[in-house]
């Protein structure tokens, strides 16, 4: 029997481990806040920079962004508190404080408003209310009615039930638009200069090869390629900006696509 003691304590020893890794896992975010909340913004920083590489839904990212923006904001790091709060707010469109806080970073890196208040940006934000997963489930929601008032169609008809369907079609159609414009605006250009002032390009990952063209502290762009790890001393990053395209040290950028803080 002593076979069925050593499985007993075995198990017994694979659930304490589970006990005790699952807590672990569960509160690095609030490690992390606590951390911010006792003023180590360092190790805060630290704790949800790292809390980056394990989460892969936009949503979930959200709150991540949004404490690094206050982190950075308390830092004095205004450009770097304007990346991160449009990164939250990009992952949760329907957070007042998430906006409010980045019209307030803004203001401080001298930047325009990100709500200018007129048509544009109020299309914008209206784009932004959603996001593509949201649209996704609602033109789902409007196939299943579709089909539920074909269905129906074809057993009774009348005037009603195809004005009806037609107006269904007509909704489907504006949602799947809506998702794809919402979609092209989230990839687009993942990428904000975060450097004070204009930041120079370069033909090559040296500072020996000026193109002539600048990128603006706040401008989005887009990454094209990388040589170095994100975050390490040294690395470059080649972006494609209002300008062109060019090479510029990696430090002066901050992405929201993957982690390079």
């Amino acid at each position: 029997m002593s076979w069925l003691v050593n499985l007993k304590v075995f198990l017994i020893g694979c659930i304490v481990l589970c006990g005790l890794a699952q807590p672990a896992a569960a509160s690095t975010f609030d490690d992390a806040v606590a951390a911010y909340r006792a003023g180590d913004l360092v190790s805060s920083a630290a704790l949800f920079e790292g809390l980056l590489d394990d989460v892969e839904s936009r949503t979930a990212r959200g709150p991540i962004f949004y404490n690094l923006g206050n982190i950075h904001f308390r830092q004095g790091e205004f450009m770097r508190a304007v990346a991160a709060y449009t990164a939250a707010v990009e992952a949760m469109p329907r957070s007042q404080k998430a906006w409010d806080n980045l019209e307030l970073a803004r203001s401080r890196a001298g930047l325009d408003p990100a709500d200018q208040g007129d048509l544009a940006a109020t299309v914008k934000r209206l784009v932004m209310v959603l996001s593509p997963a949201e649209l996704a489930w609602i033109a789902w929601g409007l196939i299943g009615l579709l089909a539920f008032g074909l269905l129906v169609e074809m057993l009774r008809g009348g005037a009603g039930l195809r004005a009806l369907l037609g107006l269904c079609v007509v909704l489907i159609v504006i949602d799947l638009a809506w998702m794809d414009v919402a979609s092209a605006r989230l990839s687009a250009a993942p990428a904000m200069v975060v450097s004070g002032g204009a930041v120079p390009l370069y033909a090559e990952p040296n500072i020996d090869y000026a193109l002539g063209l600048k990128v603006s502290a706040g401008e989005r762009v887009r990454v094209v390629d990388r040589l170095g790890a994100p975050g390490v001393r040294g690395a470059w990053v080649k972006v494609a900006g209002e300008e062109g395209t060019g090479w510029i040290k990696d430090s002066d950028l901050m992405s929201w696509s993957m982690r390079t803080l």
